[in-house]
């Protein structure tokens, strides 16, 4: 497709480029370091971009001058899906958010976006963090730092991607995973922020959550499949607080778990190899 495009457009610069380290991290890292533009725009895999996405991208980094520009990204339900299935899907905690608005810290990531490459700085070589490939939340954290620098992030609700629920994401199995994951991976940064002090009163609020919500989840359960579901992923929450505490990590992107110590003694070659 690249190619025909190719030959269509001889003008256009557009190439394909293949990163053989298997990760999402690295995958986006070779994208920034091949590109030359000043303003990168990242799509997922999964998506497909609605006709003026680009333009509604720009639009907003010109108009609001912005360093990010994140956009929604709309999930095709089939009529057949299960109801809990359908509820977790249909809206994301952005939709209220209007065009220009700036996104609060720790929401939006890049399958819908567009970055300026000054906004990298120091990290232009490696913006994306490695260590995060196989568990997610590398755009978040990248975003985060961006914030940290003075870096301005916005919305377009109009730069809009649309992507089908692939098998893997039909169990509850998949989002137990992805939210454990996701809020460690989350409350592992704030925690390095953050005093002594807070990190035990945060980490006690989830403690709160995971059980609390956990038992209501479980009285539910039997009753009604799509009020319980979203009962159990607070919990899950929850306990991605107190798992932050740890070194442990979960991976959900194709590694088996494997705790940060083994994976610095793999990577500074003491200890027995994993």
């Amino acid at each position: 497709m690249v190619h025909q495009f190719s030959q269509e457009h001889p003008d256009s610069t557009v190439r394909y480029v293949v990163e053989e380290k298997p990760g999402v991290s690295h995958a986006r890292n070779r994208a920034v370091a091949e590109s030359r533009a000043g303003m990168l725009a990242f799509i997922d895999d999964d998506e497909v971009a609605s006709p003026d996405w680009l333009e509604r991208l720009l639009l907003a980094a010109v108009q609001f001058k912005a360093d990010v520009v994140l956009g929604p990204t709309r999930v095709t339900l089939d009529a057949g899906l299960p109801g809990w299935l359908r509820q977790l899907n249909e809206r994301s905690h952005l939709d209220d958010l209007l065009t220009g608005q700036a996104v609060p810290r720790g929401m939006g990531g890049a399958g819908n976006a567009l970055i300026r490459r000054s906004a990298f700085g120091v990290r232009a070589a490696r913006p994306f963090e490695p260590r995060l490939t196989h568990t997610g939340g590398e755009d978040g954290e990248l975003f985060n730092w961006m914030r940290d620098q003075g870096a301005l992030v916005v919305w377009s609700a109009e730069a809009v991607c649309w992507e089908s629920l692939g098998p893997e994401r039909l169990t509850i199995r998949f989002y137990v995973r992805r939210s454990l994951t996701f809020a460690t991976v989350h409350w592992r940064g704030v925690y390095q922020r953050s005093s002594a002090l807070r990190v035990a009163a945060l980490a006690l609020v989830g403690l709160s959550m995971a059980i609390g919500f956990g038992l209501v989840s479980l009285v539910a359960w039997p009753v009604v499949r799509r009020r319980a579901v979203p009962l159990v992923l607070i919990s899950v929450r929850g306990a991605g607080r107190l798992l932050a505490l740890t070194s442990y990590d979960l991976p959900i992107y194709g590694a088996p778990p494997v705790s940060r110590a083994t994976e610095r003694e793999a990577l500074t070659g003491t200890g027995r190899q994993p």
